[in-house]
């Protein structure tokens, strides 16, 4: 991935999610109140921000269709899987490569105490810290933020020094980034999830099967997407099959709590609201739980 420059598709994310909470309560899957301070600066200056997503929010529909209900129906997924998680007795929040993410801000349940670490690539955070200050959203003391890149810096290391605690129930949230890595950044951070993470600690993602990153997949938008993010420098270099699934996270001292599929989502989210579009059947969504007895894996 490029460095020199923050992240597109975290802005495109943003995009999304501000685009879609401008719909009425009951016709949104996801809210966002936050989103629309990551926007580029086109969308304010011209005091049109509702046009001028809706003609790109329609754009991308046609060039890459379920791409954006994928990131709306991701995002819905992983919030409920932290209410979740909190009700359990979350004690620490992990969000690696977090973009734009605002859940330290969404989420007031997370005001009791509980740490949060966000890591990501330092000119993507750089711009998120701009944005913050831009608009005057005060960062929480809970939340620490980390500037790392998982494909050559020593993100356990950075992360022990700010501060986590290896000894608490901790929920990592993974969106977004699995596909962007190579296979043996993929193993480093599930090892630390389970060599660094007591039992009951989990991590939800989403992921791509192989198809999808070495080109085969016959989904008009799997074809679309790939090439336009190698055009970004975002390239896609990883997956998973999803036959596989509970095979490749036990082998990395993980237990498969949840796995949906594109569908999956459609129905528990797009459906309820009688949305016409469907989530893209290339994204799969997963959580994995760290197992009482856990597989060293380096």
């Amino acid at each position: 991935m490029r460095t020199e420059q923050p992240s597109i598709t975290a802005e495109n994310n943003a995009a999304v999610r501000a685009f879609e909470s401008l719909r009425p309560a009951g016709q949104r899957i996801f809210h966002d109140p936050y989103a629309r301070c990551f926007l580029p600066d086109e969308f304010t200056r011209t005091g049109d921000t509702a046009f001028l997503l809706e003609e790109r929010i329609s754009r991308w529909n046609r060039l890459v269709p379920g791409v954006c209900d994928a990131i709306l129906a991701r995002g819905r997924f992983i919030d409920d899987r932290l209410l979740r998680s909190i009700d359990e007795g979350l004690q620490q929040l992990v969000i690696l490569g977090a973009g734009y993410d605002t859940r330290a801000f969404r989420f007031t349940q997370l005001n009791e105490g509980v740490p949060i670490y966000e890591l990501d690539d330092p000119a993507t955070q750089q711009m998120k810290l701009q944005r913050l200050k831009k608009y005057r959203l005060p960062v929480p003391d809970r939340l620490t933020f980390i500037p790392c890149r998982f494909d050559c810096e020593d993100f356990i290391a950075r992360l022990l020094e700010s501060g986590y605690d290896p000894g608490r129930i901790t929920f990592f949230i993974w969106e977004g980034v699995s596909y962007y890595l190579s296979p043996a950044d993929v193993d480093r951070i599930m090892a630390f999830i389970s060599n660094h993470s007591p039992a009951g600690s989990a991590v939800v993602f989403d992921y791509f099967p192989p198809s999808v990153f070495d080109g085969t997949s016959r989904l008009d938008e799997a074809v679309v997407l790939r090439q336009a993010l190698k055009q970004m420098g975002e390239e896609i270099t990883f997956g998973i099959d999803p036959d596989t699934i509970e095979d490749f996270l036990s082998a990395r001292g993980l237990g498969l709590r949840k796995h949906l599929s594109s569908e999956d989502l459609h129905h528990m989210y797009l459906k309820r609201v009688n949305r016409e579009t469907t989530v893209s059947k290339m994204f799969y969504f997963a959580q994995a739980s760290v197992s009482p007895v856990k597989k060293k894996t380096g």
